[in-house]
């Protein structure tokens, strides 16, 4: 992360980033009004999927390995009767 705001930094500095930068802005900004109506759709969908995602861990069943037959024994030895 921090490499990557490092990067930035320095691409905000140059004019010609700067410019390339602003100009994909406002593209991307032009393009979220031309889709406008399909935005909503798009922006509940990237914003749900992290919740679900949680919320399909937590229900998810938890699994149970098997029970190891020479857990038995071992006790046996170390712990006779």
């Amino acid at each position: 992360m921090g490499a990557i705001l490092f990067l930035l930094f320095f691409l905000a500095i140059a004019p010609q980033s700067r410019a390339f930068i602003a100009g994909s802005l406002t593209a991307t900004v032009a393009r979220l009004h031309e889709w406008g109506a399909i935005s909503p759709f798009l922006i509940l969908t990237f914003a749900s999927a992290p919740i679900l995602s949680v919320v399909l861990m937590k229900l998810w069943p938890k699994r149970e390995d098997p029970e190891d037959p020479m857990a038995h024994y071992r006790h046996e030895e170390l712990h006779p009767e």
